[in-house]
């Protein structure tokens, strides 16, 4: 091409035909010196040749003789991507830095209005030296208009070069201007640039939006960039929309959509995206839905099935007025509004087309129309595959979000139509008495009923009185549902017990294996159906009469089969506590009537309740193998359930809890170590969270009893407390140490379940009174008395410098117990005083810091679905501190001592004389100890200078609370 060039210019033309060769040779030129070389100084000095040639861009010639062709973008694109693209990342970043700024050629209207107001002569130097010059001294070439770039090269060349550096060198970059070096970082360049892009497209190119949108939401932006790259993608865009209401997107092809939802369900199914830009892509894909215009109703339902999909359930939030969101769920409310105009603007009229689509969908859906039937299993069990639950629940969104506008009908008149079809066919489930086949059909039919009934009270949408809405009467109570609501209520429940117990099966030793896998992948999942609906229908009578007739008779039947070892009984007990769990899943309860005793006695049988086999009978050993799992997780979780029932206010038995709560804790140990540890670990998560949560009752009820019987004055020593909750720690420590670290979002929730239970102001300082006589000397580290902080030192070992969530959430909680309670005991003041015993772990952290995690790497907080909600209602949480919102995230643990320091009293104004000598005194002797021990090694993986740095901060807060006299004296 050089070549080519060279000859031109030699040859005679007219003047525009030399202007328009001399534009290509300087292009060629150009190119030549991006190819060659690879320093950046060197190349810096191409980008007013290149902001030239993006002018000449465009300009077709004027003579007819000449056949040259003008320079186009096209042309230009290569010519930068060979730089933004660079095998060399410290080059990509410099010419990304350039572009983004307006150097390279191409600027937003603003940029441009600014440069020809300050007649810029020169640009600036990257690394050190001065401001360079423009040679020739002319005046700067003006950068052409941003409508210029193709959409293409600015998802596949921007986003990439951004891509290709966000790993290798980072984003930020330092930048010489007139002998003042600041830092710049290409982050919030390329959100500037992409929100001027968008604007400029909108008003000169408004046929690129379209090109955009399918660019942004293609193969080749979502499959090849990296998650932090498609998030800023995606966050740039979303931002540019936020900042002009003006801007509407045309509404992509279905294609477009289409493959953007394959794609993201496959790159979120990956497990790159960690769940806050999970949230975030999500979030700014439904506010660009919401601003795209579909011109007709002619959009695939299943197309927005697909689409909504992708979301999170629930989908709406609701709150009462004045009531506080977490940003969460703030950024979830906001997410359901932009998907609700999306949906409602499909079609000619407003809200129209969603809600024809939802009622329409949900009945196709039970009708099998929409999506085939799944295959189901042999016999008389509901198999619901993967898809179909999907589908089931973003129809189930379509109709919440359609039945939101003010003129669209209620969801609910969306979906009980088709709940009522499906559930017409429950007459084929009996629970009581054999059954015969059932259709195929039929069965696909009300399972598809069932999901939309589950998601439909998931959703809040058809709870209540079966529209959402609770109604009380005038005494304040809630009134049951409709009696029409009442039968669908019964049929779904009907369906649901049939599910759980396996009557309907020859039992035998070919079969009870293959019972065993449909009820251990089906009772968690048919019991949580059970505890939705009960939840969205808490006055319903059905649901109660049900739950309390199950409950009498799953106990009962579980008392006639306990010692009963052969394979029949082992299939009978199995039944029995699998239908109790579901029993009280769905709101059985004891007679109110009932005395504690009883209660009481029926856990303990429950606790006793074990799958024993024959002697010497191996099918009895191979029966219990199979349903050993399913035992043991419906046992457990049916304690969940009953353990805290039998705390009553004024109709406690101290000693009979107290004895009751030891029971649980030793047969939990006993499963720990016996049982647990022939279950598949497949398995076994799903069996340590109710147990966690049963242990975690009778420990908060046992705290209770000790609250209220000031330490169990009532039959029981005081010296026997610290061995109680030394049980009671050594429990639940041995839960979470079982936990495997696949499942660290349940050990996460077991850590601060703990926290709140045993860090508390009462437990601190009941042990530090028992142990302030025994006690030979402050400095004992021996744990044994001392389970808190035993407990807490676990914690602090579990964590290290690398799990920040874990020491946040256990200084948070043991630095407010240590405060003590708002209120003094007589003359002496309490604060600080449950600190002491920690005294040498204080100072141990007083220089502690953080590692550094990145936050793919870190703790993604998510909740968990407790097995009984109403547990943590037994003695309430256990309170925090807080630290300001702006202390630096690497000193958090620091922040904390800090805050619970300048929490203490001042001395002789309420300070007690043993926290300033054997607490503050201490603390700042040993602090200004350890700074003078030049052998100890870095401490919190820093170097011994930036510890000693942060003693001496902390050190002059402590010192502050001490009188100087006071410490001179020491």
């Amino acid at each position: 091409m050089k070549t080519m060039v060279d000859h031109l210019e030699k040859m005679e033309r007219d003047e525009e035909t030399k202007e328009l060769i001399r534009t290509w040779k300087k292009y060629v030129y150009c190119f030549e010196a991006v190819e060659m070389e690879t320093e950046g100084h060197l190349v810096d000095q191409i980008w007013p040749t290149t902001t030239e040639l993006c002018g000449a861009c465009g300009k077709v010639p004027t003579s007819s003789t000449c056949l040259i062709p003008p320079l186009s973008w096209e042309w230009m694109g290569p010519l930068f991507a060979r730089v933004l693209l660079s095998d060399s990342p410290n080059l990509a970043k410099l010419g990304l830095y350039r572009f983004l700024i307006g150097d390279a050629g191409v600027a937003s209207f603003a940029t441009i209005s600014q440069m020809s107001a300050h007649d810029n002569t020169g640009q600036g130097k990257i690394g050190k030296g001065t401001r360079k010059k423009n040679v020739s001294g002319s005046r700067k070439r003006q950068p052409a208009q941003l409508s210029l770039v193709s959409p293409s090269f600015v998802i596949n060349i921007l986003f990439r070069s951004y891509d290709s550096i966000l790993h290798s060198v980072g984003t930020s970059l330092h930048v010489d201007e007139k002998g003042k070096t600041t830092v710049e970082d290409v982050v919030p360049r390329l959100k500037s640039f992409i929100k001027d892009y968008i604007t400029a497209i909108h008003a000169e190119n408004p046929e690129f939006l379209g090109d955009f949108l399918a660019e942004l939401l293609g193969e080749q932006c979502i499959c090849t960039l990296r998650p932090r790259a498609i998030t800023l993608a995606f966050v740039s865009v979303g931002s540019a929309l936020q900042s002009s209401s003006d801007i509407r997107l045309p509404f992509p092809r279905d294609d477009v959509i289409k493959a953007a939802v394959d794609c993201l369900n496959r790159e979120f199914a990956s497990g790159g995206f960690f769940p806050t830009i999970r949230e975030s892509v999500l979030k700014n894909f439904a506010l660009i839905l919401s601003r795209t215009s579909a011109s007709s109703g002619k959009v695939a339902p299943a197309l927005v099935l697909s689409v909504l999909n992708l979301f999170p359930s629930p989908l709406l939030i609701e709150s009462e007025p004045g009531e506080k969101l977490s940003q969460r769920e703030i950024g979830q409310k906001m997410m359901a509004n932009m998907l609700c105009s999306w949906i409602l603007n499909i079609g000619d009229t407003l809200g129209v087309w969603a809600a024809e689509a939802g009622s329409a969908c949900a009945s196709m859906y039970v009708h099998g129309e929409l999506l085939p039937f799944e295959e189901q299993t042999a016999g008389n069990h509901i198999h619901m595959g993967k898809e179909e639950k999907k589908m089931g629940s973003a129809i189930v969104k379509l109709c919440a979000l359609a039945g939101s506008h003010a003129n669209s009908p209620a969801t609910s008149g969306m979906l009980w139509p088709a709940i009522n079809r499906g559930l017409s066919q429950a007459n084929f489930f009996n629970m009581s008495e054999p059954q015969l086949p059932i259709p195929q059909k039929a069965k696909a039919q009300v399972s598809r009923a069932l999901t939309l009934l589950e998601h439909g009270c998931i959703q809040k949408v058809i709870n209540g009185m079966g529209h959402g809405e609770l109604v009380m009467d005038k005494r304040g109570s809630m009134l049951p549902p409709p009696p029409e609501i009442e039968s669908q209520i019964s049929s779904a429940v009907r369906v649901i017990l049939s599910q759980i117990q396996p009557n309907t099966v020859t039992l035998t030793a070919e079969s009870l294996p293959f019972i065993a896998d449909e009820l251990r992948s089906g009772t968690a999942r048919w019991c949580g159906s059970l505890k939705n609906i009960s939840k969205a229908f808490p006055s319903s009578v059905v649901m109660e009469q049900t739950a309390n007739k199950l409950l009498e008779e799953s106990l009962e039947s579980l008392q006639a089969s306990q010692d009963d070892a052969s394979t029949e009984g082992i299939a009978k007990k199995a039944k029995a506590i699998t239908l109790l769990y579901a029993s009280l899943a769905c709101g059985g309860e004891y007679d109110s009537n009932e005395a504690t005793n009883s209660i009481i006695e029926t856990c303990q049988r429950v606790l006793k309740c074990t799958l024993t086999a024959s002697n010497g009978d191996d099918e009895s050993s191979k029966h219990v193998d199979a349903v050993r799992d399913l035992f043991l997780y419906s046992k457990w979780s049916s304690l969940a359930y009953l353990v805290p029932m039998t705390f009553s206010d004024g109709r406690d038995n101290s000693i009979a809890l107290h004895n009751f709560h030891e029971q649980v804790l030793t047969t939990a140990m006993e499963s720990l170590r016996v049982d647990l540890v022939q279950i598949p670990q497949i398995f076994i998560t799903n069996t340590l969270q109710p147990l966690f949560e049963t242990v975690l009752s009778a420990a908060k009820l046992s705290v209770e009893l000790i609250r209220r019987n000031e330490g169990l004055k009532e039959g029981v020593a005081l010296s026997s407390y610290s061995g109680h909750i030394h049980k009671i720690v050594v429990s639940l420590l041995a839960i979470v140490s079982q936990t495997p670290r696949r499942s660290y979002p349940t050990k996460m929730f077991m850590v601060n379940a703990i926290c709140s239970l045993l860090f508390r102001p009462s437990l601190v300082m009941n042990e530090y009174k028992a142990n302030l006589e025994v006690e030979s000397s402050l400095n004992d580290q021996d744990d044994t008395n001392r389970p808190i902080r035993s407990a807490f030192r676990n914690f602090v070992k579990m964590a290290g410098t690398n799990r920040p969530h874990i020491i946040k959430t256990v200084i948070a909680s043991i630095s407010s117990a240590w405060l003590g309670p708002s209120e003094g005991e007589g003359e002496v003041a309490w604060h600080g005083l449950g600190a002491i015993p920690f005294r040498q772990d204080i100072v141990d952290l007083v220089a502690f810091k953080e590692d550094r995690i990145s936050e793919s790497a870190s703790y993604q907080g998510r909740s968990i679905s407790l097995v009984n909600e109403g547990v943590d209602d037994i003695i309430g949480a256990g309170d925090i501190l807080h630290v300001p919102s702006n202390t630096d995230e690497l000193s958090v643990v620091r922040g904390f001592l800090l805050v619970f320091f300048s929490k203490l009293p001042d001395p002789g104004k309420g300070l007690n004389e043993r926290v300033l000598k054997d607490l503050l005194h201490y603390a700042i002797l040993r602090v200004l100890d350890s700074m003078c021990d030049t052998e100890k090694g870095s401490w919190g993986g820093s170097s011994p200078n930036d510890r000693e740095f942060r003693v001496l901060q902390d050190n002059s807060v402590v010192a502050s609370t001490v009188p100087i006299g006071a410490l001179r004296h020491r």
